[in-house]
């Protein structure tokens, strides 16, 4: 899924293993995410990719920018690299914004965290799970690329209610209450 200066909206979505990133933001935009999976075990690439920019050389040393405003509400955003979200924000793109918030997310991240990358990232993840091993449960077998929550998936019941969205990606009622993260709820 590409979204180039977008407005995309999208709720119970799964959107995985597709030959590159699950997601990939160019020129920014405005994006909105409740419930959904971004699963990458298919390729090198991160999950959730995001830039404020449109380059015009491959050095990035000229570019138009675009504000950015990209929201991420009870998101699974995982895969087998030790960072599934990748931000650029190119020099030349000074003065358009890179705005992004994540709440009650399952999130895979490391090397961004460096102090020369996004040092401050969980300040705009509140609530966020990093899950940073294979031996944390998650998803039912994702092998057989079955994004269903695990029974001991660290994903159940971490999420909050969002108005209106009372089903999930199968049409099986969420929790009021607690329900799970991503856009499977997990079905006892």
């Amino acid at each position: 899924m590409i979204g180039v200066h977008a407005n995309i909206n999208a709720k119970n979505c799964l959107i995985a293993d597709n030959a590159g990133n699950s997601f990939q933001v160019g020129f920014g935009g405005n994006y909105n995410f409740d419930f959904c999976t971004f699963v990458n075990f298919g390729s090198d690439q991160s999950a959730v990719s995001m830039t404020n920019a449109l380059c015009l050389d491959e050095f990035c040393s000229d570019c138009f920018g675009n504000d950015l405003n990209a929201t991420f509400d009870n998101c699974i955003i995982y895969g087998n690299r030790s960072d599934e979200l990748s931000f650029f924000i190119p020099a030349c793109s000074a003065g358009s914004a890179f705005n992004y918030e994540l709440n009650n997310c399952v999130v895979r991240v490391d090397e961004i965290l460096d102090a020369d990358n996004f040092p401050d990232f969980f300040d705009n993840c509140n609530n966020c799970i990093n899950s940073q091993t294979s031996e944390d449960a998650l998803f039912a077998d994702y092998l057989d690329s079955d994004f269903h929550l695990d029974t001991l998936s660290i994903a159940e019941m971490q999420g909050f209610p969002i108005p209106g969205i009372s089903e999930d990606l199968d049409g099986e009622l969420r929790d009021g209450v607690t329900p799970d993260i991503g856009c499977y709820e997990y079905i006892y």
